[in-house]
């Protein structure tokens, strides 16, 4: 009889910062644990950064590693790192906003969820580096009324991007986008309608 190892995966978390802030505490995600085997950790995962963290805007790779388990539950597991991603986003001296854009309303027929209309969005980001928004309060899509279908994006890459659909009813809808121009954190915002 043979008993393999089960697979416990580390998993570095996203995280972003502006630059100039502290650097956030790195975490990770551990899948895998069966029968309440996650009380056999001692200590860890660790985490480093790569390239070397010098308060510079840009991505970053988190590397999770040394999660320590107890001698009972070693013997259960054969542990596997995965990297993860942390942004630091442009603040300060020569930070421009990050611009949504329309780029054109279209009447369509039989459209995902019944909507009658799809809002053709992009956005510029003339920064040297991409930018992270969450969805949230910062990155947020609203209508006047009805609903809307589509997701819009959460990294925003140096240049201008390819547009990315919305799908709604024709009644106004907002993309509304918060980051930095320079030290001032302002909003940008792009509407749609089938006016």
């Amino acid at each position: 009889l043979t008993i393999n190892k089960r697979t416990l995966t580390v998993t570095a978390n996203l995280k972003y910062i502006f630059k100039g802030e502290a650097l956030p505490t790195f975490t990770s995600t551990i899948t895998g644990w069966v029968n309440n085997d996650q009380s056999g950790v001692v200590s860890g995962p660790q985490h480093s950064l790569s390239p070397a963290y010098s308060g510079a805007a840009g991505v970053y790779t988190i590397t999770p590693s040394i999660l320590v388990l107890n001698a009972a539950t070693t013997t259960k597991y054969t542990i596997v790192y995965v990297p993860g991603t942390f942004y630091v986003n442009p603040k300060g001296n020569g930070a421009k906003n990050v611009k949504p854009r329309l780029e054109c309303i279209e009447p369509i027929t039989n459209g995902p969820g019944g909507y009658a209309y799809v809002a053709k969005f992009y956005y510029e980001n003339t920064n040297t580096t991409p930018v992270y928004v969450p969805i949230g309060v910062n990155n947020a899509i609203t209508v006047v009324s009805g609903g809307y279908l589509g997701v819009q994006p959460e990294v925003f890459l140096p240049g201008i991007s390819n547009t990315f659909n919305i799908y709604f009813n024709g009644s106004s809808l907002k993309w509304n986008v918060t980051t930095y121009n320079g030290n001032q954190k302002t909003a940008t915002a792009s509407n749609a309608s089938s006016t």
